[in-house]
């Protein structure tokens, strides 16, 4: 062999060594298909990668490590770049990854390799994983729609604040420590002062008149400690001297120095409101006492001539008497007794009012208080030609059996 040869065969085995070198220092899968598109020889990369024995993946068979669903385009891609020739094939999906044990996006490029004469006689390579990139790319998106949302919700939050300011309907200021900084309009009027007249910066200390140190000190605490404090009731000197009762909350933005963002709301008119309702309640309950002492009054002094009006109606109905006089005594008797069960109301009533007479529950049978009814009016009923019938009733209930049996009692005495 001449030395031609030699430096020509040595050329080739340092090509070759560097080919394999390039192979191994790649980050990419490199593959080599014959001029029909499929695997002749054994892919070393290949099967490191998906896990696949030769005899799973030669020929054609490697699209069996494609993701189901991508191996109709990947199929479709590289037919058309085999049928046509190149110039080159180009294809993405997924693939599976032995070492990952799980799908990984992965793009691919391939282009022909020709003889002297042109014929295609071998397809060479490179499959890459871009998983890490996709991977990377969907967070940037991501962080890119949560900044986006960011900003869309501070927009929002800037418009609905300045539309607050604007509306002037809730006092805002911003303090710094002791000092009111910033105050919109309302704020202004709710003191007493117009824009002029707000020289920076203006103590709150000062405008809160005395009693509310430990109201303030605990929000101070919360604001410290928590962030924000609980809206809390309070009043600030008006420039007339007029005390304003407000509604105040804040939120601190910086805790040293303690910065806050404060609302704070008149409440006068609730206050007024308040005011009115206990003076109402009051007067209900004098003109309740009132009407208590009336009845038990009342009650106390028509008491003693019923007494005596019954003695005398019991004289009557001793003595003989012929019997339209006898019947005349009876009706006066029941008349009595009706006057006399509506005065026990009437003094029941009085004595519930003022809450002398208290309800001792107990639990009992309907039936028995309906029965003590039959037994009690039935004699009466049956003088007026009325028949009084009691059904079977298997109900308990939970009452004070003599306040209950009053009530019934009444009910069934003016029916009869």
């Amino acid at each position: 062999m001449s030395g031609k040869n030699l430096d020509d065969l040595e050329q080739l085995r340092r090509s070759d060594a560097r080919y394999h070198a390039v192979l191994l220092a790649s980050a990419a899968i490199v593959w080599i298909a014959s001029p029909e598109g499929e695997f002749a020889e054994r892919q070393p990369g290949w099967e490191e990668y998906t896990g696949q024995t030769w005899d799973e993946y030669q020929h054609s068979k490697w699209i069996s490590a494609i993701h189901p669903d991508d191996r109709p385009q990947v199929a479709a891609d590289w037919m058309g770049a085999v049928g046509s020739g190149g110039p080159v094939y180009r294809t993405q999906g997924r693939v599976w990854s032995a070492r990952h044990q799980a799908w990984r996006a992965f793009q691919t490029r391939g282009v022909p390799v020709h003889d002297q004469t042109g014929k295609i006689i071998e397809w060479v390579g490179a499959l890459t994983d871009v998983q890490d990139a996709v991977d990377a790319q969907e967070k940037l998106l991501q962080r890119e729609r949560e900044l986006a949302e960011s900003r869309s919700a501070a927009a929002r939050l800037r418009e609905q604040l300045r539309r607050l300011l604007e509306a002037n309907s809730i006092g805002l200021i911003t303090t710094r420590d002791d000092d009111i900084l910033e105050a919109n309009d309302a704020f202004l009027r709710l003191i007493g002062r117009h824009r002029g007249q707000f020289v920076r910066p203006i103590s709150w200390r000062k405008l809160t008149p005395p009693g509310y140190e430990e109201a303030d000190a605990r929000a101070l605490t919360q604001l410290r400690e928590e962030g924000e404090c609980l809206p809390f009731q309070k009043e600030y000197i008006r420039a007339d001297g007029v005390r304003v009762p407000v509604l105040l909350g804040a939120v601190a933005f910086n805790r040293e120095p303690l910065e806050c963002v404060c609302f704070v709301v008149d409440i006068t008119a609730q206050k007024q409101a308040e005011a009115a309702l206990e003076r109402a309640r009051r007067v209900a309950e004098r003109t309740s006492e009132e009407k208590t002492r009336f009845l038990a009054a009342a009650s106390h002094d028509l008491r003693q001539p019923m007494q005596a009006l019954a003695a005398l109606i019991g004289i009557l109905d001793a003595r003989p008497h012929d019997p339209d006089e006898t019947a005349l005594v009876k009706r006066a008797d029941r008349a009595m007794r009706s006057l006399s069960d509506l005065l026990n109301a009437l003094l029941d009533f009085s004595q519930l009012d003022a809450g002398v007479i208290r309800a001792k529950l107990d639990s009992f049978p309907v039936q028995r208080l309906l029965e003590a009814m039959r037994e009690e009016f039935e004699i009466e009923a049956s003088e007026k030609e009325l028949q009084f019938t009691v059904q079977n009733c298997p109900c308990w209930v939970r009452s004070d059996p003599a306040l209950l049996a009053r009530m019934v009692r009444n009910l069934v005495s003016n029916a009869v």
